[in-house]
């Protein structure tokens, strides 16, 4: 169940969501279109759509905690307008 939330896609996407580090669009994108290349993949090899069902959830459940977390942490970052920029 944990294999899609394993990608390098959603390990950088955790990442900046934990530390704030940007991520580069090029990167980004490479390791989307690899995240979607698996998911087609298992869809593909997998009998049971039920279990396949469950596992998108799951992730989907996964990257809705990392923007949570990623909106908590913008909350308590200074605003622009309190920074001088």
């Amino acid at each position: 169940m944990k294999q899609l939330v394993s990608t390098k896609f959603v390990r950088t996407l955790r990442t900046a969501s934990q530390k704030g580090a940007n991520i580069d669009a090029h990167t980004l994108e490479n390791d989307y279109d690899d995240f979607v290349k698996i998911v087609f993949a298992e869809n593909a090899d997998t009998i049971d759509k039920s279990a396949f069902r469950q596992m998108l959830v799951y992730t989907r459940v996964e990257l809705l905690g990392l923007t949570q977390v990623s909106e908590k942490k913008r909350r308590y970052l200074p605003s622009k307008s309190h920074c001088g920029y």
